[in-house]
């Protein structure tokens, strides 16, 4: 595809940024970006020496435009990217590399040398030979778009040589990773027909729908993730929309590091480079939300796509009331994203319920609160990445559903049956694992972690018998708070970085209002997070 665009549509921009101090726009054509893969493929292995489908792991501080163009640049050396999130810690790197028996990582070792200090020691630690792992610098971005440099010559363009076999449909594209809410995170093997149908994804397509050519604002959605992937790489491949992203600082000082994406420059950005749409995790929104400024920006624009977690509905509320066409996207790693970015007017302001593309399969498996289970099933023109269906080749999602009263096809996702907690900034977390630990202090009787829809998680703590407390006295708090500390700290050590309780997210019951319980005696999550909702909106 980047080829065919490469001969066919070689004028077509496919990234545009500003520049600094200047109000001319960079823009990297689908010539120019398919020319820059070579380049990247060559770099990383030359002439094509070596074997085949080895995995090449891409961990590192990276501008968008870099990480896209090393990601292509390895496919087209005939390897297997496999990108991973730069938070993630050396063991759970380790692990993943294990797992998919990958032995190179290309990374940024200026940025992140104590991440990859502690990879080489993981490797050491565990008796690999440290001959197996081969660490990298990425290529940098003036040697891949030489262009792009003032005054630098005109450099013919010497193609990489091509595969000497074709690959098949079923043989692994690209990998990605799962958010690691359980443990470490876990490799997701994406192939060629999977990686053809999430082309083919309403997300995707529905950008061709427009009356205008959409530029989409995607500069703020890390590379590394899935909705990046979509809307950074796919979407432009297949729809020929441009995607504006910020510019890749490195390209004018190698040692600097990537713009951080926050409420003000993503903004800055939309308006820069001329965009008409935008991508974005919900914990944006909801800082632009009491801004006026923000809102007369964001209502300018044909949509304000956002996923990979929640939106608070006063906060969707409030936008959509104001004018902006806001759009929620439903998907996951293991499934893609398969629902609409385009909406009608009547389906404008039901900005929280999606509607599947009429190609997808879905059984809806019914619960006993009218809710229904999402399951994924695999068909002609929809491979799911896993299939963990006992009857079928399909992926349940444990995601569960509500359906729209009165407008037919309209779904809203409820939570999980695991009872995940996604926070507003799409990361999840799996509280089990750390109520447990926490509940195992002989000063707990009952844990329950609460944090959906918001920036951190925190947990509710019951005390047991003879241990209890008068909540409003600080001093009692704080001394229970240190009592179960030891616990908690066990806890986050198990955990994610976003998933660690800070001592003053320790909420405790009160006497009055002891945690309620089904009738075996476990604790109701849902019913005791409700009855402590003023208390946690207070927190």
């Amino acid at each position: 595809m980047l080829e065919f665009n490469a001969q066919h549509n070689s004028d077509v921009t496919f990234f545009v940024y500003d520049e600094p101090d200047s109000s001319d726009l960079v823009s990297i054509s689908h010539l120019e970006f398919y020319q820059a893969c070579h380049r990247a493929a060559e770099k990383i292995r030359p002439g094509r020496a070596g074997t085949d489908k080895e995995i090449v792991a891409v961990l590192g501080n990276f501008d968008t435009l870099l990480a896209h163009t090393v990601f292509m640049g390895i496919i087209f050396a005939g390897l297997v990217p496999f990108p991973m999130s730069p938070r993630n810690s050396a063991e759970a790197v380790i692990n993943m590399m294990e797992k998919t028996n990958c032995h190179r990582l290309i990374t940024t070792h200026r940025s992140l040398g104590s991440l990859i200090d502690g990879i080489k020691t993981s490797f050491v630690s565990q008796g690999t030979e440290m001959t197996q792992l081969q660490i990298d610098e990425a290529p940098a971005l003036k040697d891949l778009y030489p262009t792009l440099v003032r005054d630098s010559p005109n450099e013919a363009f010497v193609p990489y040589p091509p595969p000497t076999s074709r690959t098949s449909e079923n043989d692994i594209l690209f990998y990605l990773h799962s958010s690691g809410s359980t443990g470490f995170p876990k490799p997701i093997p994406m192939t060629n027909i999977t990686s053809t149908h999430w082309c083919l994804a309403p997300s995707v397509l529905d950008n061709i729908n427009f009356p205008t050519p959409i530029r989409i604002n995607v500069a703020s959605l890390p590379s590394f993730h899935t909705f990046g992937l979509y809307m950074q790489l796919l979407t432009p491949i297949a729809t020929l929309s441009s995607v504006s992203i910020y510019r890749p600082t490195s390209f004018y000082n190698p040692s600097e590091a990537p713009i951080i994406p926050n409420a003000q420059n993503i903004l800055e950005s939309v308006l820069k480079t001329n965009s008409n749409g935008l991508a974005v995790v919900p914990f944006f929104l909801e800082r632009w939300a009491p801004s006026p400024e923000a809102i007369d920006t964001l209502k300018t624009l044909q949509y304000v796509m956002f996923g990979g977690g929640p939106l608070a509905t006063k906060v969707g509320n409030a936008l959509v009331d104001a004018g902006v066409k806001l759009s929620s996207v439903y998907g996951t790693t293991e499934i893609g994203a398969i629902t609409h970015v385009l909406r009608n007017e009547v389906e404008q302001k039901l900005w929280d319920w999606v509607r599947f593309g009429q190609d997808y399969k879905i059984r809806w498996v019914p619960q006993d609160d009218c809710t229904y289970e999402c399951q994924v099933l695999t068909t002609p023109t929809h491979q799911v990445s896993v299939e963990n269906l006992p009857d079928v080749k399909g992926y349940t999602t444990s995601d569960v559903f509500i359906k729209h009263p009165t407008v037919e096809g309209l779904w809203k996702i409820v939570g999980r049956i695991d009872d995940v907690l996604i926070l507003s900034s799409g990361e999840k977390t799996v509280p089990a694992p750390m109520e447990n630990l926490v509940g195992a202090s002989s000063y707990v009787n009952g844990t329950v972690m609460f944090g959906r829809q918001r920036n951190q998680v925190g947990i509710i703590i019951e005390p047991r018998a003879g241990y209890e407390i008068d909540v409003d006295d600080e001093t009692q708090l704080a001394e229970f708070r240190n009592k179960v500390w030891p616990e908690v700290e066990e806890a986050n050590k198990e955990a994610p970085a976003f998933s660690r309780i800070f001592k003053e997210m320790i909420l405790v019951t009160s006497r009055e209002k002891p945690m309620l319980r089904v009738g075996k005696g476990t604790v109701n999550r849902k019913a005791t997070v409700k009855l402590y909702e003023e208390e946690i909106n207070t927190l």
